[in-house]
């Protein structure tokens, strides 16, 4: 069996049925353009401040190294001529 479809198309009213569903449609359709360039937006923010967490996170590590008194205390001068240069270092340096 065949199905058939009918399209009135305002002919009882005298109103544009099909027009005024593609606007609705198309109204709709913006809606949800919106909330995805939204939802894009918002993904790309999460991502930057993931990107400054983890340098953030580097640095932080890099300062802790600084920071720490063995990295300074493993240096130390040396001179093939000890009669034309001296030096010396202490952990207040």
């Amino acid at each position: 069996m065949a199905s058939s479809v009918i399209h009135v198309g305002g002919l009882a009213s005298g109103m544009d049925v099909q027009a005024t569903i593609d606007k609705i449609l198309a109204l709709e359709a913006q809606k949800v353009t919106k909330v995805t360039d939204q939802k894009t937006a918002l993904q790309a923010d999460i991502s930057a401040w993931t990107d400054i967490s983890g340098l953030m996170t580097t640095l932080t590590d890099s300062m802790d190294t600084l920071r720490d008194s063995d990295t300074w205390n493993k240096m130390k001068t040396t001179t093939s001529t000890a009669s034309k240069l001296s030096a010396t270092a202490s952990s207040s340096a």
